[in-house]
Parts: C-alpha cells; sequence; structure tokens
C-alpha cells in the first residue's frame, strides 16, 4: 500500500518493451534462481520465500502488467486447465524428489517457486475472462486483503493449527480439513473485517483526513 504509488509511476512512466525487460530480469533472479537454488541447497538472493516485499511488488507490477498489454489469446478454460496440469505436475514431482533426498521436500510450494508464479497467472488470466456479476460475492470478495492479513498472523494460523491437531491429524481428516479450513476461515474473516470496519470507520477516516492535511502543509513547506 506504501509503495503502490510510486510503482504505479514507474509502470505509467515504462513502455512495453521495458516493462518486458524487468519482468524477464526479475524472472530470472528472483522465481528461476530459487527454484534451482532449492534443488541444491543454495543461497537466494532474497531469503524470505517470496513472501516479503520484493515479490509482492514483482506480482503487483505483472499484474499491471497483464492488464495494460498482455493480448490473451486463450479462454478461461484453457487457463485453468494450465493451472490443474502444473498443481498435478508439482505435487508428483515433489513426491518423487522427497522419496529420492530421503525427507520431505515442499520447497518448490514457496512464493519464490517459477511453478507457482505460472500457476497464479495462469489462475489469474482465468478469472480475469469471467464476468460475473453478483452483489454476494463482492460482499465476500471486498474484505479479502484483510482476510489475508488476518489468517497468515502466527498467533492465528499457527495456534489455530496447532489447537485442532491438524498437523498429527490422520489422512482423512487432514484432506478434510485442507477443503474446509479455508471455508471456514474466509467466512470468520469477513465477519471480523465487517465488525471491525463498523467499529472503527469514523477514526479511521479521521486518521486518514489528518494524514493526508500533514502531508499536504509539509509539500507546502517544502515549496517554499
Amino acid at each position: 500500500y506504501c509503495i503502490s504509488p510510486f510503482l504505479n509511476k514507474f509502470i505509467e512512466s515504462s513502455s512495453k518493451k521495458t516493462l518486458q525487460k524487468f519482468l524477464i530480469v526479475g524472472v530470472v533472479l528472483f522465481y528461476i534462481w530459487p527454484t534451482a537454488a532449492y534443488l541444491v541447497n543454495a543461497r537466494h538472493l532474497v531469503e524470505d520465500s517470496g513472501y516479503g516485499i520484493v515479490n509482492f511488488s514483482y506480482l503487483y507490477i505483472l499484474g499491471r502488467y497483464l492488464n495494460l498489454h498482455f493480448i490473451d489469446k486463450h479462454n478461461c478454460s484453457w487457463h485453468f486447465r494450465n493451472y490443474l496440469i502444473i498443481g498435478i505436475v508439482l505435487f508428483i514431482s515433489q513426491y518423487i524428489i522427497s522419496h529420492i533426498l530421503g525427507f520431505e521436500f515442499s520447497a518448490w510450494f514457496s512464493y519464490d517457486s517459477i511453478f507457482v508464479l505460472i500457476a497464479a497467472v495462469s489462475l489469474f488470466l482465468c478469472f480475469k475472462h469471467l464476468k460475473i456479476q453478483s452483489s454476494k460475492i463482492n460482499a465476500l470478495a471486498a474484505p479479502c486483503i484483510a482476510i489475508y492479513l488476518f489468517h497468515y498472523s502466527p498467533y492465528v494460523w499457527d495456534n489455530f493449527t496447532n489447537y485442532i491437531g491438524l498437523i498429527n491429524a490422520p489422512i482423512f481428516l487432514y484432506i478434510t480439513s485442507v477443503f474446509s479450513l479455508p471455508i471456514i476461515i474466509y467466512l470468520l474473516g469477513v465477519v471480523i473485517e465487517n465488525i471491525r470496519e463498523k467499529c472503527l470507520k469514523k477514526p479511521e477516516e479521521w486518521l486518514g483526513n489528518s494524514i493526508e492535511i500533514l502531508i499536504e502543509k509539509i509539500q507546502k513547506v517544502i515549496n517554499r
């Protein structure tokens, strides 16, 4: 959120060719390199498994590029099929590699894996083709960023999975949880976010207006 205006300036002032070069360099340094490095246990340029600001900034620019310049010649089902194929191949390859190495190898599911990036882009392009008009879906989709921040907190997710004993759960219960827990956590997050908005809407508006006024005053001082 803080750096998105600067990223927008970069995108708007860059040509299509410049953005392509930037994205190619980025995919090599931040996705292809880490994917290979995981296999040989080598160091990465960014040691955060793709969960940091570098990856999110890259994805932000990539998303804007796809929206502004990418001409998609395929339909939603084609992209979704690719998403499923990548997921299945990735699952099988990780199982084989784990068997060869003698320990569980799950690094290629990290956010800086080239396989995860390709799957994510495929899913993004699939949804980009969909034209859904639904007030219920919009209501559920609106708080998705807040729910992401909420559920990914170690105070929430780690404690929750430990409380229900998910790590040591039988395989049937584990598989069932994989499909049911995301729905439960998301709906719970929607309720929490709606309560938060109602309780903090006015204080947030006041704080936002105060920050805008402060920035305007600082800009006037700088211009003098």
